[in-house]
């Protein structure tokens, strides 16, 4: 393939990747029929390179202060769109990787913006199509004394969200999506729709009287959808003057289910008043496993939750990247039957039956990593190495976990993701 030149109009330089092995390129046993019976280390390295994609992909390099609009209007589906040091806001309408630089990304207004409309990136991806969103930050924007909220919208179709901080809400309106190593102050979680996988990451908010949103100070607000999430740390703000303290999750509608969480209602401000806030207020569709719930001092005990121990925790340690390993460690329920730990190419959740949790990616393509029987809360862990084929990266390698409790199976959150 030949080197595509830069586009004068941008400036932008569109740098084509390999060729990458299709299966019949590679002599070896059928994918379907014969994968190797031994640890993931070995079967899912084998499948990768079966199933790497047929298509060259470009990837795009957007010089600083420029319109990421007009690049992903340019990319294909696949792309990669790599990222300088500071951006304005943007619409991901296509299933590209936006990548932030080295060093991180901001992403803001870089004139006064239409109040209150802040720094932002909307995610809006057709079915079929999946989109990553790594290495930025999501900033406020401050003109002549007013300041806009930050914040990400998911909207629809998957995406990949992963390493990024917003100065405000990630709001998840629909689709599925899969969030990890979310940690960025003052970022919080506000879902009203759609499917959120969320694992290793932080919604410590920080609370704005000014809020377009009008719900700050709350770490994860609920009103619909269904929200998977694993090793996970909220917190609601503490009372300030006339302002009340916060819960950490204030569930009003949708379904919950949280692994290995840790919640911490908002304290009193000063004096007495303010009231302290409970760590949660749920809608009897939060379910809780090895979570600890921490009320603010002097706060309503928390309410609207039911504590189900068989339930399955997973958390990721490392990132999939060429030439490393990463390793998923599953933290068994109550149950003691067994645990097994699944690893695949896709994370689109899908409704199986015996599963309560969704079940991610096609059970057909999915390939055993191991299995265990643990003892209860006992940890489970897996590795997987991923070779140093340059044909690999962009590749998702996504893990879960699930565990056997009666005629029903417990599944987890899903984490892994691009390799990079």
């Amino acid at each position: 393939m030949a080197r595509r030149e830069p586009n004068a109009w941008t400036g932008l330089t569109g740098r084509p990747r390999p060729m990458t092995l299709a299966a019949r390129d590679v002599v070896g046993p059928s994918p379907c029929r014969d994968l190797p019976k031994g640890p993931m280390r070995l079967a899912l390295l084998h499948f990768l390179l079966l199933t790497a994609s047929l298509s060259a992909q470009t990837v795009w390099l957007v010089p600083d202060n420029t319109s990421v609009d007009a690049v992903i209007a340019l990319a294909a589906p696949g792309d990669t769109v790599q990222l300088a040091t500071t951006h304005p806001p943007f619409t991901i309408n296509k299933g590209v990787h936006v990548v932030g630089a080295p060093g991180g990304t901001s992403i803001t207004y870089l004139q006064p913006p239409n109040l209150p409309g802040p720094g932002s990136i909307v995610v809006a991806v057709p079915a079929g199509q999946r989109a990553v969103l790594r290495g930025v930050q999501v900033e406020d924007s401050y003109f002549q004394g007013s300041a806009s909220e930050g914040f990400l919208e998911l909207r629809s179709g998957q995406c990949e969200v992963s390493e990024v901080g917003v100065g405000g809400p990630i709001q998840v309106r629909g689709g599925n999506h899969v969030l990890q190593r979310i940690t960025g102050p003052g970022t919080w979680l506000n879902q009203s729709g759609g499917i959120c996988s969320v694992a290793d990451s932080t919604f410590h908010a920080v609370f704005r009287l000014s809020s377009p949103f009008g719900f700050g100070g709350v770490g994860v607000r609920q009103t619909g959808g269904l929200l998977l999430a694993s090793h996970v740390s909220l917190r609601g703000t503490d009372g300030s003057g006339p302002d009340s303290a916060k819960s950490a999750m204030l569930a009003t509608g949708g379904a919950a289910y949280l692994t290995d969480c840790t919640l911490q209602g908002g304290n009193l401000g000063f004096a007495w008043f303010p009231p302290a806030a409970p760590a949660l207020v749920g809608n009897q569709l939060v379910h809780l496993a090895r979570t600890t719930l921490t009320d603010g001092v002097g706060a309503p005990p928390s309410s609207g939750y039911s504590v189900e121990p068989a339930m399955v925790g997973l958390s990721c340690q490392g990132v999939p990247t060429l030439g490393g390993s990463f390793t998923a460690v599953a933290t068994a329920g109550t149950s003691q039957q067994a645990l097994g730990m699944i690893g695949g190419f896709e994370a689109a959740p899908a409704t199986v039956a015996s599963f309560v949790e969704p079940l991610f990616g096609s059970p057909g393509n999915l390939i055993p990593v191991l299995v265990a029987f643990p003892a209860p809360a006992a940890s489970v862990s897996a590795t997987v190495n991923v070779p140093n084929v340059l044909a690999l990266r962009g590749v998702s390698v996504w893990l879960q976990a699930a565990q056997i409790d009666g005629a029903q199976i417990r599944a987890s959150v899903v984490v892994g993701g691009s390799i990079r």
